[in-house]
């Protein structure tokens, strides 16, 4: 018996062992639901929620039939401003399973039931209402369904996630951090990993579930008015709609084999075979309705493009390449790779990245430390601006004689587009100054 899984046992193995994890999330899952049914008998009622004029003390009105969606629908609209949130079960579908809605305004709370035989799709009709203010946090699964189910994109989405970024803050920052900075409020105990499609919901799920969206028009208020005094709303609210545009949503083969290679130094062939097989994960995984990445796991894919086996037996050799995607799709990927081998090498796709020099790579690192700097002084996460990948394509872009600032567009190419391509030029400089907590920049 090799290591590489030759013997029939090692690829049933790898079969059993991607069913066992599946089996420990479901029963994780179950566990913590029936953890948090236990506390809600054995716990008392919780406190009254804070006195604020801008969140609702009421409580939850769970919407099981038309009727009571239609309502909501028409409050929501006549507010004008709404929070929204999801709880739904992602590991074990190609597309998540949503198995509660929350709506939210500044005086009434509903849970939408789909469990309860609810069809939920109107809901989205608000996500896609430019008349109407959405309130998320780190809202984009929550909101992919308005594409998805209604053909339109979101409209006037507000993220807190997003918008607390340009103020001096952490990126990703937590529901639970954003709520205590910004309303005084400190969320119970979480329960995102529980069995939300089970019923009936305990009243800690419930309360939980509300709590998701009873504090977040507050919150986004609060940050709003921040956001004025720093002349920083205009950049929030476009990278708030920058995060919801219709190419954020759905599989793209560019965006997710560059994830998925990372800064490895593949060839062209090796980029080319990881993209179609990235293609074909995804067809099959939707046609079976798994999740792509428990179809076939990211490292398989990249080791498919480096050893580039091209027989079925070669492929059964393979470490980590489960047995049953080898007797569904095992002459395919054979296929790809045979195809991609002969392919004429002006075909290929360029590099994910420069082949970087040791120069290189310290001109680049400076060139982001620099950037960070700038970032922190304008009270930008430099996460939600750029990376070290992109100073990278910045730097070689500087090398080639291009235009570093066309890199950048919006709000970005105005607080890095200029002043970064002066910088590389030698033509620019950084001043700035410590206030005590941050980075400012220095006035001219």
């Amino acid at each position: 018996m090799s290591e590489t899984g030759t013997d029939p046992e090692a690829n049933a193995g790898d079969g059993r062992k991607r069913r066992r994890r599946s089996r420990t999330r479901k029963d994780w899952r179950s566990r913590r639901h029936d953890e948090a049914m236990a506390e809600a008998e054995s716990q008392p009622a919780r406190g009254p929620v804070i006195s604020h004029p801008m969140v609702p003390s009421a409580e939850p009105e769970l919407v099981t039939d038309d009727a009571g969606l239609q309502e909501m629908l028409a409050a929501a609209r006549a507010a004008g401003c709404v929070a929204f949130d999801t709880e739904f079960i992602g590991e074990e579908t190609y597309v998540p399973r949503i198995c509660l809605v929350q709506v939210g305004t500044t005086d009434r709370l509903w849970l939408l039931d789909p469990m309860a035989g609810l069809d939920i799709t109107p809901a989205w009709e608000l996500v896609a209402d430019p008349e109407v203010t959405t309130v998320v946090h780190a809202g984009q699964q929550d909101l992919e369904p308005s594409l998805r189910l209604l053909g339109r994109p979101p409209a006037a989405i507000v993220d807190t996630q997003v918008a607390a970024a340009f103020l001096d803050l952490p990126h990703p920052l937590s529901l639970a951090a954003v709520i205590d900075l910004f309303v005084g409020v400190k969320l119970g105990k979480g329960m995102t990993f529980t069995r939300w499609d089970k019923r009936p919901l305990s009243r800690a799920h419930l309360g939980y579930a509300a709590d998701d969206v009873r504090y977040l028009v507050a919150a986004w208020r609060a940050i709003e008015e921040k956001l004025v005094e720093r002349g920083r709303l205009d950049w929030a609210l476009a990278e708030c709609a920058e995060q919801v545009t219709e190419e954020r949503f759905g599989f793209d083969v560019d965006r997710r084999s560059e994830r998925i290679i990372g800064t490895r130094n593949f060839r062209p062939r090796q980029v080319a075979v990881v993209r179609e097989i990235l293609e074909l994960r995804d067809e099959a995984a939707r046609e079976r309705n798994v999740p792509p990445r428990g179809f076939l796991r990211d490292e398989v894919i990249l080791r498919l493009a480096k050893e580039m086996p091209e027989s079925v037996d070669r492929l059964d050799q393979l470490k980590g390449l489960p047995w049953p995607v080898v007797e569904s799709h095992g002459e395919r990927l054979v296929s790809i790779i045979t195809e991609v081998k002969q392919r004429d090498v002006s075909t290929l796709p360029s590099r994910v990245t420069d082949e970087e020099s040791i120069r290189d790579r310290v001109a680049i690192d400076t060139a982001w430390s620099a950037v960070q700097v700038m970032c922190r002084a304008a009270g930008v996460d430099p996460g939600l601006v750029s990376g070290r990948k992109e100073m990278a394509r910045a730097w070689f872009d500087h090398r080639r004689g291009r235009d570093v600032s066309e890199r950048f567009t919006g709000w970005r190419a105005e607080l890095l587009g200029s002043p970064l391509a002066e910088l590389l030029s030698g033509e620019g400089e950084i001043r700035v100054h410590w206030d005590g907590h941050t980075l400012r920049p220095v006035a001219d």
